[in-house]
């Protein structure tokens, strides 16, 4: 029986099935007119661009100058006078929010973490809900003086329903927008972001009250460009969207914020990076559509258009092509049932046999007759090596998973004898530096925050010098197992040096870090240890600042250790509120 060669076989069915293609393709090129509907669809989007920019600009000058004459007028006004004469300047704040529908709400961060803010109940269904508010009810005072914070219902006339108090950790003077004004002396605003009591996206105008450390600012929603998309999008755009530069969704022509076209452009500007107009088809639940993203200030428009309705004028020629197309699949296959008798049944036996061998079944591995001669060459080969390999590969197999499981287990002991210390348990210098380059990372990429706490036991060389080096070993090791009683699991405790700790405390702010070193002390200082039965420790907490080094980090928290010695030992300080 005559043997075909695979290699005639494949390049005569890809050379038939490649003419086939570019015949196709030529066909449809010459059809299709691509350039009369890029134009369409730029055109429009360009259009929509420039309502959408222009409303920005209108709407940050007409914003920029209210905080402005507000912030003029409000100069060197005290939470005592917002309190004394509260009609009046509740009077100011719901005339802002009456006049412009998109603002949520108006407010003043004073110097002293004082707080006053008007909020409008009518902007969202769900703040009724959420403060326990009826329709009498238009807005919501919040007050907080003192750490006290006082929630108060008012009606359309801002006469006092309802009152609640609570006590709140609040404070305005560490908010973004506090902290930029105050340094910038100037309108600050704020990137779009998810406000936190109602659903939608906003950004907030803010500025430093003149001769004062008060700022005023507002809260305004987005959701107007919404409409603007819509009524600009022309009856070739069916729907339009605006995203910031990180691929988060602004506003929707169609309101509605979720869809896989969302997700999809989404990924698209996350992944890759947006210079000129793009303009490409896509496919979504196998329905085409062709879309539009056009970079802007800070931003992208996004438009896309069924594409059968696009080409609705060329339905004949489809229809045409339609019909070519399936001639064409017709002849073919007859061509398939032809080339699958020569290569891909014998191919599917051969898959078979070799599953076989895989499985160690090679005594039952059979030959596969074929006309094509590497197929039938390879089923040879494939049976004397079932054969050869049969004896020396069960053992092969045996010792090299023997050996894996020694060397896996002699690579664990390793691993943890690496970066562990000695003498007390804990983890050692080179964990510590490893985890610290990890969180460095973890808050370059995703914003974490995280803070470390260095201590060192006070007076620890004259417990060497009275009770000898083994004592002070002894107390080297009952203080870590101390400490580590303390520590969460998230975070991370080891031998700095000496007698010198390190906790890497992780998604927790400064004043929960110096909360937490106070406990370690106090747990210190009462602890009753077995020579020299009571010990003490100083404690330097910093916090890691984005974009500084590690060194700058572990720097400050060596000054902060150097002041808890200097002031008395037996103390936790930082330096963080002085940088």
């Amino acid at each position: 029986m005559n043997k075909i060669s695979i290699k005639f076989t494949v390049v005569s069915l890809f050379l038939f099935l490649s003419a086939l293609i570019v015949t196709s393709m030529l066909y449809v090129q010459h059809t299709f007119s691509q350039e009369l509907m890029q134009r369409s669809i730029n055109d429009q989007v360009k259009l929509l661009s420039s309502k959408v920019e222009d409303n920005i600009n209108y709407m940050n000058k007409v914003n920029s100058n209210t905080i402005v004459n507000v912030s003029n007028f409000l100069q060197d006004k005290t939470i005592d006078d917002f309190l004394n004469e509260k009609k009046k300047y509740l009077e100011l704040f719901s005339s802002i929010l009456t006049s412009n529908k998109n603002i949520y709400a108006t407010y003043v961060g004073f110097e002293g973490d004082a707080f006053f803010e008007l909020i409008n109940l009518d902007i969202d269904k769900k703040l009724r809900k959420k403060y326990t508010a009826n329709s009498s009810h238009k807005w919501l005072l919040v007050e907080i003086v003192n750490g006290i914070k006082q929630l108060i219902l008012l009606d359309k006339n801002l006469e006092e329903t309802s009152k609640i108090t609570l006590e709140t950790d609040y404070l305005s003077t560490t908010r973004p927008w506090y902290i930029k004004s105050v340094s910038q002396k100037k309108v600050i605003k704020t990137k779009p972001y998810n406000f936190s009591n109602i659903d939608g996206k906003g950004v907030t105008y803010a500025k430093n009250i003149p001769s004062s450390k008060n700022v005023f600012a507002l809260d305004l929603l987005i959701n107007n460009l919404n409409h603007i998309l819509k009524e600009n999008g022309g009856k070739i755009l069916e729907n339009s969207y605006l995203f910031d530069n990180k691929g988060s969704l602004l506003a929707s022509s169609s309101g509605q914020n979720r869809s896989v076209m969302i997700d999809k452009i989404t990924q698209l500007i996350k992944n890759k990076k947006i210079d000129n107009h793009i303009l490409q088809e896509i496919t979504i639940n196998n329905k085409k559509y062709i879309f539009s993203l056009l970079p802007m200030n800070d931003g992208f428009i996004c438009s896309y258009s069924d594409l059968n309705k696009i080409i609705e004028p060329y339905k004949e020629k489809v229809n045409d092509m339609m019909l070519i197309i399936v001639l064409i699949l017709l002849a073919i296959i007859p061509l398939i049932f032809y080339f699958s008798s020569i290569i891909v049944k014998p191919i599917l036996l051969l898959t078979k046999e070799s599953i076989k061998v895989k499985n160690r079944e090679f005594m039952y591995v059979e030959k596969v007759n074929s006309r094509v001669l590497e197929i039938d060459q390879l089923s040879d080969s494939l049976k004397e090596m079932s054969e050869s390999i049969c004896e020396y590969q069960t053992d092969l197999e045996r010792k090299v998973y023997t050996r894996t499981l020694e060397l896996a287990e002699k690579n664990k002991e390793l691993e943890k004898l690496s970066v562990t210390d000695k003498l007390t348990g804990l983890y050692n210098r080179i964990k510590l530096d490893e985890t610290l380059d990890l969180a460095i990372e973890r808050v370059n990429r995703y914003d974490e925050i995280f803070g470390i706490i260095i201590i060192d036991i006070d007076f620890f060389k004259s417990v060497n010098d009275t009770h000898g080096h083994q004592a002070g070993d002894t107390i080297l090791v009952e203080f870590a197992s101390l400490v580590q009683q303390y520590v969460r699991k998230t975070d991370l405790v080891g031998r700095w040096g000496g007698e010198e700790f390190m906790i890497i405390c992780s998604e927790t702010s400064l004043e929960n870090i110096l909360l937490f070193a106070n406990k370690i002390r106090v747990a210190i200082d009462t602890f009753d240890f077995s020579i020299v039965k009571h010990k003490t420790a100083s404690f330097g907490v910093s916090t890691y600042q984005k974009g500084e080094t590690l060194e700058k980090m572990i720097d400050r928290a060596d000054q902060a250790l150097y002041i808890a010695k200097e002031n008395g030992r037996n103390r936790v300080e930082t330096i963080e509120n002085s940088i």
